[in-house]
């Protein structure tokens, strides 16, 4: 059985791409579609990296995300609405 996030990964690659990904799972991710993925504009992505407040890596010029670590960047973020005081 395929995760959920295989799943997730597959439909954004394939929109992108309009190709068929079934058995393919890349690892690193354009801004484009991490940015598609998160359902976020391309530039917050890229700003947030450039901040320093989203794991990224750099190959020459190329910004690229581990989707191994934006999954887990994103868990460390997500707020649990019980304990919420202030958003």
């Amino acid at each position: 059985m395929l995760s959920t996030s295989f799943l997730s990964k597959h439909c954004v690659l394939s929109i992108l791409h309009g190709k068929d990904f079934d058995m393919i799972q890349k690892r690193y991710y354009t801004a484009r579609e991490i940015s598609v993925y998160m359902g976020l504009n391309e530039e917050t992505v890229r700003k947030w990296a450039q901040r320093g407040s989203m794991p990224f890596c750099k190959f020459g010029k190329s910004l690229r995300f581990d989707m191994r670590k934006v999954e887990i960047w994103i868990k460390k973020n997500e707020v649990n609405i019980t304990n919420i005081t202030n958003i």
